[in-house]
């Protein structure tokens, strides 16, 4: 073989490879299934979100959007999956207080960095916990509960879903707030929590919407407010909580969406568009009053910038609390 002719033979096979890679490059995202990790179990608030989303993206981006519950670790575990993940736009989680916002706080080692391995790229809903009491409780307002609570000194017990999650650090802001007596008792979970609740084995509970509902209509548990900075459409005789008399109270779980650092902006951007348009869906927004939630699309920057001042208003609480994870 002559120099010249193998010379031209390795320009052939170069232009080939470049070729081949340019045309992987150019390959339209998504060009396959996108993973949506929820960091919570099955059938529950947050995978049923995920999953209303999840419908509309996959018919929107013409790819399955495929759910993948990793629970475990206040919502550590899946979280840290995504962290760890290839940024390319396959692998998304549903961003939620707990791992993004308290749990920094709240655990001593937690394998990811909020703010240094996630790109936002839009929330999509608030999740407004209601204050709620035993019916039998004397008390008809919030002012009542504080004179009742300063009466019988630690005989009020708030129920709460576990230790470190926004109800039970709502129990203790509430409980240092006030000067009462008011100890906040974790339970496995809101539901058992609310089963005590409604038994008056305890006596009060900052409760999701839809775990309280039933038991509101029905009229084992009394609503004293709602902690928002709106009343919500399914009880709205129900007073903010700063229209009860409690100013900068309003603990609001939020969910949206983030991808790993490094995710090209044009993914983000076509996310949170589809995101977007999936929250003007009239279903979709009657299913998530359901659920409890208020459609809350914003803006990736808009986004970025809450979840920072969201992580700076629960430092406070949860040192204050004394609530450490290991």
């Amino acid at each position: 073989m002559t120099l010249t002719r193998f010379i031209s033979g390795m320009l052939i096979t170069a232009g080939l490879a470049t070729a081949g890679v340019v045309a992987h490059a150019a390959d339209p995202w998504p060009s396959k299934p996108i993973r949506f990790i929820v960091p919570y179990a099955a059938g529950g608030a947050s995978d049923i979100t995920a999953r209303l989303l999840a419908q509309h993206m996959s018919t929107a981006l013409g790819q399955p959007v495929v759910i993948d519950n990793r629970t475990g670790a206040g919502g550590n575990i899946g979280t840290d999956m995504v962290a760890k993940a290839a940024p390319d736009g396959y692998t998304i989680v549903l961003a939620y207080t707990g791992p993004m916002g308290i749990n920094p706080y709240l655990y001593k080692n937690l394998p990811f960095n909020p703010s240094r391995d996630f790109a936002p790229v839009a929330q999509v809903a608030d999740a407004p916990l209601v204050m709620v009491v035993n019916a039998s409780l004397p008390v008809k307002n919030i002012p009542e509960l504080v004179a009742y609570a300063k009466a019988n000194p630690e005989k009020v017990f708030c129920g709460s879903s576990g230790v470190g999650g926004a109800d039970h650090l709502a129990c203790e802001l509430f409980k240092s707030r006030t000067a009462t007596g008011v100890s906040a008792i974790g339970y496995k979970g809101g539901a058992p929590a609310m089963l005590d609740l409604v038994a008056g084995r305890t006596q009060m509970q900052f409760a999701t919407i839809p775990g309280a509902l039933a038991h509101i209509r029905s009229g084992a548990i009394r609503p004293l407010a709602i902690l928002s900075n709106r009343r919500f459409s399914l009880f709205p005789e129900v007073p903010t909580i700063a229209e009860a008399g409690m100013q900068n109270f309003d603990i609001t779980n939020w969910y949206g969406v983030s991808v790993p650092t490094g995710t090209p902006p044009a993914i983000i951007k076509r996310l949170s568009s589809e995101l977007n348009v999936a929250l003007q869906q009239a279903p979709l927004r009657a299913r998530f009053q359901e659920l409890g939630l208020v459609p809350a699309w914003s803006s990736t920057e808009d986004f970025t910038a809450y979840i920072k001042a969201d992580a700076a208003r629960w430092e406070p609480i949860v040192r204050s609390s004394g609530a450490t994870l290991d």
